[in-house]
């Protein structure tokens, strides 16, 4: 995408899938969907803010996982976000947005009123010492 007089939402190209790599790290949750279409064992796209050094990125999957993170203020990549998830021409009949926090999601929620509904997640973490009583000899 292009915009008069701004930046451009930059569509990486797969040998550069690697530069949001940092973007990823630190994370409260593992973006599993998002690290598959970087290391490309699964088919998509990776939009960024810059192509050598990004701040923002948006990581989708074609099965319609979207993966929004972002360091740092950029007003006119969320703008164009925005704008591409605002069009239905860019996805199939719905999609998943999932992002790197919590304000990041409430921040874009608002512009996406009416498009969207909110669903929340929960991961678990499996105890092997609560069902070791199970294990049959």
């Amino acid at each position: 995408m292009k915009f008069e007089g701004r930046d451009e939402m930059i569509e990486l190209s797969k040998e550069n899938y690697a530069h949001v790599l940092p973007l990823l790290k630190n994370l409260v949750y593992e973006p599993v969907f998002a690290y598959s279409v970087i290391e490309r064992n699964q088919s998509g796209k990776v939009f960024v803010d810059h192509n050598e050094n990004p701040t923002c990125s948006l990581i989708i999957n074609s099965y319609g996982q979207y993966f929004l993170v972002k360091r740092g203020d950029n007003e006119c990549f969320m703008s164009d976000v925005v704008e591409f998830l605002r069009n239905d021409q860019n996805h199939s009949k719905y999609y998943d947005l999932y992002a790197s926090t919590p304000e990041l999601l409430f921040q874009i929620s608002e512009s996406l009123a009416g498009k969207t509904v909110l669903l929340h997640r929960s991961s678990f973490t499996f105890e092997l010492s609560k069902f070791q009583h199970l294990k049959k000899n």
